[in-house]
């Protein structure tokens, strides 16, 4: 089992991660899904990528991958809902499709920043590549904590 097996378990996680967050930012809000993944992220990023990066075997890889793309990427199911919930019918989609693309770039990022710390070797690349997830969620748990609740938002206007 390789890195493809990973990417497909990674995908897959994230795909029914973000459904489920989606559906349960329904019932709790936008907000305090999206801040309870950020701060679970915070904790367990880096003793996740420790894991991951001292697995030995391809199972304990799998389940380092979906602890990570648990914490790290489902947080985002209720985050296209909220960004349509934030702005009037004038400018809604392309103010929602400019701050979500936006964000896709500044995170495609994430993936060059990896294979450069992991081309380069050495103790510190699980330190590294939490720490860039918990500075993704920082600016998440920010942005959570400036902006109002938008479940159940009156949005016709």
């Amino acid at each position: 089992m390789g890195s493809i097996m990973l990417m497909i378990v990674g995908t897959s996680t994230s795909l029914f991660g973000q459904i489920f967050t989606g559906y349960l930012s329904q019932r709790i809000g936008r907000k305090k899904t999206i801040a309870v993944f950020a701060m679970t992220a915070i904790v367990l990023a880096i003793p996740t990528f420790f894991g991951l990066y001292n697995a030995d075997s391809a199972y304990e890889r799998i389940v380092y991958t979906i602890i990570l793309i648990i914490v790290a990427t489902t947080g985002f199911g209720p985050i296209p809902a909220f960004l349509s919930e934030r702005f009037p019918t004038e400018v809604r989609n392309s103010a929602s499709g400019f701050i979500y693309n936006g964000g896709l770039i500044f995170g495609s990022w994430a993936p060059l920043i990896a294979v450069t710390m992991l081309s380069k070797g050495g103790e510190l690349v699980p330190i590294l590549l939490g720490m860039n997830v918990i500075v993704g969620s920082i600016i998440i748990l920010i942005g959570a904590k400036i902006n109002p609740e938008t479940r159940d938002a009156d949005i016709s206007q």
